[in-house]
C-alpha cells in the first residue's frame, strides 16, 4: 500500500498560508482541514471586530493591508504594513489587533519567542480597553503555541478561557471557533471520546451562530477529521461533503478545494470509483486559485489511486510532480512522501532497480532531516526491494528498521515521562496558586476549611495515583505496597495473574469506551468470586492479579485459579455485542518463588506466558522458558536475527480431518526454531519477537514458499499458511503469494490462507481490498479464530472468504457451556449459508469429536488427529 498524500493541513478560507514544516501550528482563518502527525493547525479569526472606536484610517488600512498578506501566507510583508502601522496608531483603539497581528506573522516566520512576548502584549493592552474579541483572539493563538510545544493541558485550559470570554459577550460563533479548536488538541492526544463530545455540542450551537456558514464549514470539516482518525471512513467522508457543500454556499472556494481533496482522498480508501472526480476538481481548483498544498494533496492522492489500479505509469506521472512541487515550495515531508510513493509505484509495477534509486534518496533525505518514521519506511522498503536479488542488503535494512523503530519506541516513552512530569509539576502549582488565594482572602475559620480542601484534593490525587481510574481496583503500585507489607512480615502468599488473549484487539474494534465497560463487567465478576484474605487488582490494561494471603495446599489454589477461569465461560454483553473472551493464568508463591514483589509479580507473568492459551493454568517454575528474563529474550532475539540465513526454522504440520470419514483433507503449516545455541524453543516465544522485530516478514515469505514446495508433493490435500499482520497489512502480498506457488508447481486452489478475525476487523474496508487481491491469484482464505465477538456480522457477507475456523474457546466450553454447543450450531449454519466451509481447532478427546458432528461442524482438527509433525506427508 502506498504512502498517505500530502493533504492540504492549512485552513481552507486563506489562499494557502504555508508554515515552515517544522512549526506544529499557524493561526489564520477559519476552519482547519487536516491534522498531520506533526501537530495540529489551529483557527483564529483575523477580521476586524465590530465596534472599533474611530482609527487614522492609514493605519486602518495598513492593518487590513497587513491581514490580507497573513491570509496569502506572506508573513514578511505583513510585517512591513505592520511597522507602517505602527507610526500612527491609536494608544488603544487598535493597538491590541496590531500587536496580535504581529504575533501571527512571527509566528508564521518561526520566531516563535517573539509572537509569544508580542501576544502577551496584546492581551495586556485588549483587557485595558476592554476588547473581549480580541482578548480571545489572542488567547486563541496562545494556546497554538502551547499545543505545539507539548503543554496541551495549559493549551486547553488557555482555550476555555477564550471560550468563556466569547461565552460570555454573546458570540455564538467564537465560542465554536474555540470549542473546536479544544476538539482538535483532543485528537492529537488520540482522546477522541472528548473530541467528539465538544463537537456535538458544537453541532447543537450551531443555530445561533452569526456566521452559520462559516461555523458549520468548522464543525463538520473537525468531525470528518476526528471520524477519520477513528476509521469511520464512510462518516467522516459525509461530514467533509458537507463541509465542502458549506464552504460552496459561503463561497469559500478554497475551503471548497480543500474538502474535496479531504472526501476524495477518504473516497480512494474506500475504493469508491468517483474518488478521481473529487480529486481532479481538487487539482483543477488548486491550479485556479494558487493553493500549492491542495495541488500536492491532490496529486499525490491521484497517483496513489491510479497505482492501486495498476496504471503504473500514470501513478508516476503524477507522484512525479507532487515531488517537483514540494522541492520547489522546500518541502522536505511532502518530499519525502512523494519520494516514497514513486519507489513504492515502481516496486508495484516490478522496476526494482528505480525503486532501489528512489528509496535511497529518500533515505538520504530522511537521514539529512532527521525524519526518522520515513527512514523507517525507506528501508522496510529497501528491505522488499534487495529481498529478491541479495537477502543480505534485505535483511540489513530489517535491522536498520528495527533499530530506528527501537529508538522512536525509546523516544516516545522519554517524552511521555517528560510530559507526565509537567502535568504533575502544573496541578501541583494550580493547587498551590489556588491555596495561597484561598489564604488571602478568607477568615482564620474559612482558612482551615481551605487547607482541609486542598489536603483533601491532595488525598484525592494520590488515591487516583493508587487506584485503577476505569475500575476502582488497586492498581500495580498499590499491589507492590500489599505485597510488600506482606513480605516484610514474612507472611506466606501467593500471586495469580490473570492474561487476556487478544484483549487489544477489542479494543481497536469496539473501541475504548466499550472496552471500558468490559473491563468493569470482568471486575465485577473476579470480584463476586473473591474470599477472605483475598485483593484483587489490576496492573495493566488487559491483566487483573489475585492476591491471595495464607499457605494453601497446591490443590486448593489450583481450585481457586480453575474457580477465575470459569468466570469467563460465558459472554459479556458489550452495547449490542456479546463478546467472549479468555485468559491465560500463571501462579507464583511466596517465599518459594521470589523475595520481594518486583521478582513475585514477574514469576506470575512468566508463568501466566508459559499457560496453554484459552484454557491454561501455569505454577511459576526457574525452569520455564521465560524464567531467564530479559537475557533470555535479548539470545532469542540475536538468534532470531540469523536463524532464516543458518536455517535453523522447520515446518511442521498438523492434518485437518473430514469429520464423517476421518480422511484428511488440509493440513496447517507451523512454525518451528530449533536454535544451534538455544535448542527448541516455543513458537509462544519467538513469535511475538519476530513480530516485534520485523523478522516476520522475510520468515513468513519463507514460510509460504517452504509450505507450498512441500504440499507441492501431496497428492489432492491443501495446505494452510496462517498469515502475520506485517504480511497482511504491509504491500506486495499478492504477489508473494503468486511467486511462491510459481516457483513451488502448487495449484493454487491447493494454498489456504489464514488470517485472524481480530486483524481483519481492524480495518474492513482495507481487508475487503486486500482479501480481493489475494482470491484473485486462485488461492482460499480462511478466517481464523472466529465467534471471540470482535466482529460485526454484518460485515461478513463482503469478505470474499471460503471457509471459517471457530475458536478453541467455544471447543474448551463445551462441556462446560450449553450456549457454548448453541453458538457453534449457529455458526455452522451460518456458514452453510453463506457457502463457507466451517472448521471447528483445539480437539482432544473424543467427547469433543462426537458432540462437534452432533453439531454438523464438517472439518475437525486437534491432538485427537494428530500432533504437528516435520516431514508430514498424507
Amino acid at each position: 500500500m502506498l504512502s498517505e498524500p500530502h493533504r492540504s493541513s492549512a485552513p481552507v478560507s486563506a489562499p494557502d498560508p504555508v508554515a515552515p514544516p517544522s512549526e506544529a501550528l499557524v493561526a489564520v482563518d477559519p476552519v482547519v482541514s487536516h491534522a498531520r502527525a506533526s501537530g495540529v493547525r489551529m483557527v483564529a479569526s483575523p477580521s476586524v471586530p465590530a465596534g472599533y472606536p474611530p482609527a487614522p484610517l492609514l493605519a486602518q488600512a495598513d492593518l487590513q493591508a497587513a491581514e490580507a498578506a497573513l491570509r496569502a501566507g506572506q508573513a514578511r510583508t505583513a510585517l512591513t504594513f505592520l511597522d507602517a502601522a505602527a507610526a500612527t496608531l491609536p494608544v488603544t483603539d487598535l493597538l491590541a489587533r496590531s500587536h496580535h497581528l504581529r504575533a501571527q506573522a512571527l509566528l508564521m516566520s518561526g520566531e516563535t519567542d517573539e509572537a509569544q512576548r508580542y501576544l502577551a502584549m496584546a492581551i495586556r493592552v485588549a483587557v485595558r480597553a476592554g476588547q473581549a474579541d480580541v482578548q480571545a483572539e489572542a488567547l486563541n493563538l496562545r494556546a497554538q503555541i502551547e499545543h505545539g510545544r507539548g503543554d496541551s493541558l495549559l493549551a486547553l485550559a488557555t482555550l476555555e478561557t477564550a471560550q468563556r470570554l466569547r461565552a460570555e459577550h454573546g458570540d455564538v460563533a467564537g465560542e465554536i471557533r474555540s470549542a473546536c479548536n479544544r476538539a482538535l488538541i483532543q485528537i492529537a492526544l488520540g482522546q477522541h471520546a472528548e473530541a467528539l463530545e465538544i463537537l456535538q455540542w458544537a453541532l447543537q450551537r450551531l443555530p445561533g451562530s452569526q456566521t452559520p456558514l462559516v461555523s458549520d464549514l468548522y464543525v463538520h470539516s473537525n468531525l470528518g477529521l476526528l471520524l477519520e482518525g477513528m476509521e469511520r471512513l464512510d462518516e467522516a467522508a459525509g461530514h467533509y461533503l458537507h463541509a465542502r457543500d458549506s464552504a460552496l454556499a459561503a463561497d469559500d472556494l478554497a475551503a471548497h478545494a480543500t474538502m474535496s481533496l479531504n472526501a476524495g482522498e477518504i473516497f480512494r480508501k474506500l475504493g469508491r470509483p468517483d474518488a478521481a472526480d473529487l480529486l481532479g476538481a481538487a487539482l483543477r481548483a488548486a491550479d485556479d486559485l494558487g493553493l500549492p498544498r491542495v495541488r500536492a494533496g491532490a496529486l499525490h492522492s491521484l497517483g496513489l489511486l491510479h497505482s492501486g489500479l495498476g496504471d503504473h505509469d500514470a501513478a508516476d506521472r503524477y507522484l512525479l510532480q507532487a515531488e517537483e512541487l514540494a522541492q520547489t515550495s522546500s518541502d522536505l515531508d511532502a518530499h519525502l512522501e512523494a519520494t516514497l510513493g514513486r519507489a513504492k509505484n515502481w516496486l508495484a509495477s516490478g522496476r526494482r532497480d528505480l525503486a532501489q534509486r528512489g528509496l535511497h534518496h529518500a533515505l538520504k533525505l530522511a537521514t539529512e532531516g532527521t525524519r526518522p518514521q520515513a527512514a523507517y519506511d525507506a528501508h522496510l522498503l529497501l528491505a522488499d526491494a534487495h529481498e529478491g536479488d541479495d537477502p543480505r542488503a534485505s535483511l540489513h535494512h530489517l535491522r536498520q528498521a528495527t533499530a530506528l523503530e527501537r529508538d522512536q519506541r525509546a523516544l516516545a516513552l522519554a517524552q511521555q515521562a517528560q510530559a507526565l512530569a509537567r502535568d504533575a509539576r502544573l496541578n501541583s502549582a494550580r493547587l498551590d496558586a489556588e491555596h495561597e488565594r484561598q489564604l488571602r482572602t478568607i477568615s482564620d475559620q474559612a482558612r482551615m476549611d481551605a487547607e482541609a480542601k486542598v489536603q483533601a484534593q491532595v488525598e484525592e490525587l494520590e488515591r487516583g495515583r493508587l487506584r485503577d481510574s476505569v475500575t476502582g481496583l488497586p492498581n500495580r503500585l498499590l499491589l507492590r505496597v500489599l505485597i510488600g507489607q506482606d513480605i516484610r512480615e514474612q507472611r506466606p502468599h501467593s500471586l495469580v495473574i490473570l492474561d487476556f488473549d487478544r484483549f487489544r484487539g477489542i479494543t481497536d474494534t469496539l473501541g475504548e469506551a466499550a472496552s471500558d465497560e468490559l473491563l468493569r463487567q470482568v471486575a465485577g465478576r473476579l470480584e463476586g468470586l473473591l474470599g477472605s484474605g483475598e485483593t484483587l487488582a489490576r496492573v495493566s490494561s488487559d491483566v487483573f492479579a489475585v492476591l491471595i494471603r495464607g499457605e494453601h495446599e497446591s490443590a486448593v489454589l489450583n481450585r481457586r485459579a480453575r474457580q477465575f477461569m470459569d468466570a469467563f465461560t460465558s459472554e459479556f454483553s458489550v452495547g449490542s455485542a456479546e463478546v467472549v473472551i479468555s485468559a491465560s493464568i500463571g501462579v507464583a508463591h511466596f517465599p518459594q518463588h521470589a523475595r520481594d514483589a518486583d521478582d513475585l509479580l514477574r514469576a506470575a507473568h512468566v508463568a501466566a506466558r508459559e499457560a496453554t492459551e484459552g484454557g491454561g493454568i501455569q505454577v511459576y517454575s526457574p525452569h520455564l522458558p521465560s524464567a531467564g528474563g530479559r537475557s533470555a529474550v535479548l539470545s532469542m532475539e540475536s538468534g532470531l536475527a540469523r536463524a532464516l540465513e543458518r536455517r535453523e526454522f522447520e515446518l511442521h504440520f498438523q492434518p485437518l480431518v473430514d469429520a464423517a470419514g476421518g480422511q484428511v483433507v488440509t493440513a496447517e503449516a507451523l512454525l518451528r526454531w530449533n536454535s544451534a545455541a538455544l535448542g527448541r524453543r516455543s513458537p509462544a516465544e519467538f513469535i511475538p519477537l519476530l513480530e516485534r522485530s520485523g523478522l516476520i516478514v522475510p520468515v513468513g515469505d519463507w514460510v509460504l514458499r517452504e509450505a507450498c514446495r512441500q504440499a507441492a508433493a501431496w497428492d489432492g490435500v491443501r495446505v494452510a499458511v496462517n498469515l502475520s499482520a506485517r504480511q497482511f497489512m504491509g504491500g506486495g502480498l499478492a504477489e508473494s503469494v503468486r511467486r511462491a506457488l510459481a516457483e513451488s508447481g502448487l495449484p493454487a486452489e491447493r494454498l489456504e490462507l489464514e488470517i485472524t478475525e481480530s486483524l481483519m476487523m481492524q480495518s474492513p474496508e482495507r481487508a475487503v481490498r486486500l482479501l480481493s487481491e489475494l482470491k484473485r491469484t486462485g488461492v482460499r482464505v480462511v478466517l481464523d479464530d472466529f465467534g471471540t465477538g470482535f466482529s460485526n456480522l454484518s460485515y461478513l457477507h463482503t469478505f470474499p472468504l471460503d471457509g471459517l475456523k471457530i475458536d478453541r474457546s467455544f471447543v474448551v466450553a463445551l462441556g462446560q457451556s450449553e450456549r457454548a454447543g448453541s453458538i457453534i450450531a449457529a455458526i455452522v449454519q451460518m456458514g452453510h449459508a453463506l457457502g463457507l466451509d466451517v472448521v471447528a481447532e483445539g480437539i482432544e478427546t473424543s467427547e469433543q469429536h462426537g458432540a462437534l458432528r452432533r453439531l454438523g461442524v464438517p472439518v475437525l482438527q486437534g491432538y485427537l488427529f494428530g500432533r504437528p509433525q516435520a516431514r508430514w506427508r498424507p
